[in-house]
């Protein structure tokens, strides 16, 4: 049987980014603006991503929608800790 030293080490970083890419994708499906799924819309000149009380507020729907997921999670903090 013949071996091929770097094509298994190919392979074996070939399957770690594949690996990475399937973490950094359940983590972002695990995001508050995704999970929670905000009500966003314009505002003006600005964007805001809103659920119940909690707001999220940028220049673009993403940041609007980052805001909300720091918020959200300040919020969630805040309750547990109360």
């Amino acid at each position: 049987m013949t071996h091929f030293p770097a094509a298994e080490e190919a392979i074996t970083l070939l399957s770690q980014d594949v690996a990475d890419a399937f973490k950094q994708a359940a983590e972002q499906l695990m995001l508050p603006h995704v999970t929670m799924r905000p009500h966003v819309l314009k505002s003006g000149s600005e964007w805001v991503a809103e659920y119940g009380e909690v707001q999220g507020r940028g220049v673009t729907p993403m940041e609007a929608c980052l805001e909300f997921d720091a918020a959200w999670t300040g919020a969630q903090r805040d309750s547990a800790a109360a």
